[in-house]
């Protein structure tokens, strides 16, 4: 899942650079709206001063070191990479410098954790790479350079594969060319404040591209913020994540209707209990039942557990729990004959 993005470390900020051979761990899961449950993170780690050419290396804390690179640099060099981050021990990643003293900055943009629902989101639809913006040619936005300190809406749904609704975020690579002067420029979902944060770095008449996972704004767009002198932008798409998705309104009918419902019943997430045949349960997971007939539902929870609850071990309903169970949501009360 996208988030607006967020920055994790920059050691600039602490007065002292990763020295050669040198690690530092970084905390990423359990903060900054990153779950604590994140098996992996999207990071656009930049290098900044190196003093000599070299690499950094990410990989999850606790793990012994590949022999992988993710950015490669040179000397003096300002450089950003995307990089998906395995999540280690303790929440954390750990960033090794080979050669000379760099400063690096780390910016989260993306989480990745492990299916909660089969009506979640996050689930990543690839698209052959479509060319969305060029400001050099007024594709997507006037045909200009963006200006020094000027965000760039840029429409991201309902085109080149994206449908208009039901999106979480995009894959975007996005390119610089033509500046005027040193700067960066940071995605970010429209109608959110700006975050401290880059995804891309340049020096004056430099081309540099760079991979971006951009949380996509209420109206569709993200915002594409040049911070200093005038450059030009591209952008391809490439691919999207969709959003959760919302359960459907319940069936019509009333009490004592097969699949019909009454009053508000019990909230809350999923307990067993034996003694009233019934069962808490979310309504995204009751959109799947077709509760008009319960022969249609014995047959769906057979040979696994109709329901799978959210995560914890308590006892899932199969399909002897079914032939006379009340099913709660926290709005309406589902009841099967």
């Amino acid at each position: 899942r996208a988030i607006a993005p967020v920055r994790l470390l920059d050691t600039r900020d602490r007065g002292t650079s990763i020295g050669p051979k040198d690690s530092i761990e970084l905390q990423v899961a359990g903060i900054a709206g990153i779950p604590a449950e994140a098996t992996a993170v999207a990071l656009n780690v930049t290098v900044t001063q190196p003093t000599t050419a070299g690499y950094i290396t990410v990989h999850p804390t606790g793990t012994d070191r590949t022999t992988t690179a993710n950015l490669n640099f040179v000397a003096g060099q300002t450089v950003p990479h995307l990089v998906i981050a395995k999540v280690g021990a303790g929440g954390k990643v750990t960033l090794f410098n080979s050669h000379g003293n760099s400063h690096v900055i780390v910016d989260a943009n993306a989480y990745f954790e492990p299916v909660s629902s089969f009506l979640g989101g996050g689930e990543l639809t690839p698209l052959t790479p479509t060319r969305v913006l060029d400001t050099r040619i007024g594709h997507g936005a006037p045909r200009r350079a963006v200006r020094p300190g000027e965000s760039l809406s840029l429409d991201v749904t309902g085109i080149a594969g994206v449908p208009e609704s039901g999106v979480d975020s995009v894959v975007l690579n996005v390119a610089v060319t033509g500046p005027t002067k040193a700067g960066f420029v940071t995605a970010y979902p429209t109608g959110t404040d700006r975050p401290t944060a880059a995804n891309l770095n340049f020096v004056a008449g430099q081309t540099v591209p760079n991979l971006v996972i951009a949380k996509v704004g209420d109206d569709g767009t993200v915002q594409l913020f040049n911070s200093h002198g005038e450059t030009h932008l591209v952008a391809d798409l490439a691919g999207w994540f969709n959003a959760d998705v919302a359960a459907p309104a319940p069936p019509p009918g009333g009490p004592g209707t097969p699949g019909g419902f009454g009053s508000a019943g019990t909230s809350g997430l999923l307990t067993a209990d034996s003694s009233s045949n019934g069962l808490q349960v979310t309504a995204k997971q009751r959109a799947f039942w077709d509760v008009h007939d319960p022969t249609e539902i014995l047959e769906q929870a057979e040979p696994e557990p109709l329901l799978q609850r959210d995560g914890s071990d308590e006892a899932a309903a199969t399909s002897a729990d079914l032939s006379d169970a009340t099913f709660w949501s926290g709005e309406n009360e589902y009841q099967i004959w």
